[in-house]
């Protein structure tokens, strides 16, 4: 009697992260007056590739990440029909580029978690780095005093001072 063959876990491919980040970037500069139909079909058919490559990627181990599933999900699944207006296209399309925005973030988080620490796999080595000091609440200021300001949004005079 035969067996069938084991089933191995796939490693997943290491998605391009910069090229979808530029296909976000791209679609979510389209104007809905200089593009056209077609322009945006095409730019949802892309989107909705990576973000399904993305999603499938993800793992769903937390409630979190089953919720952020459901959620690719639900906008994959309102997809708009052949006769819809532009305007409802090309709002799924920037939809679909601000998942994949999300999505982006997501994976590449992942992907930190998953490089090993600098001690070796097991993270148990001790580091001969020195820690970087914590910034300072006081210093040198803009003005030249040497006392802590708020961040000044608009200077509304020219005149110095405090």
């Amino acid at each position: 009697m035969t067996h069938p063959p084991a089933q191995r876990a796939r490693p997943v491919p290491l998605l391009d992260t910069a090229a979808a980040t530029r296909m976000s970037d791209d679609a979510l500069a389209l104007q809905l007056d200089t593009t056209t139909r077609d322009a945006i079909e095409s730019t949802t058919a892309r989107l909705t590739e990576q973000v399904r490559a993305f999603d499938a990627a993800l793992p769903r181990d937390s409630v979190a990440a089953r919720g952020d599933h459901e959620e690719v999900r639900n906008l994959l699944a309102r997809a708009p029909k052949n006769g819809a207006v532009t305007f409802s296209v090309h709002a799924y399309m920037r939809d679909l580029a601000r998942m994949l925005r999300r999505l982006i973030f997501q994976y590449e988080a992942q992907q930190v978690r998953r490089e090993p620490k600098e001690g070796g796999e097991e993270g148990g080595g001790i580091s001969t780095q020195p820690k970087p000091a914590a910034p300072s609440r006081t210093g040198t200021s803009s003005c030249g005093c040497a006392h802590p300001h708020r961040r000044r949004w608009v200077r509304l005079t020219t005149s110095g001072g405090c």
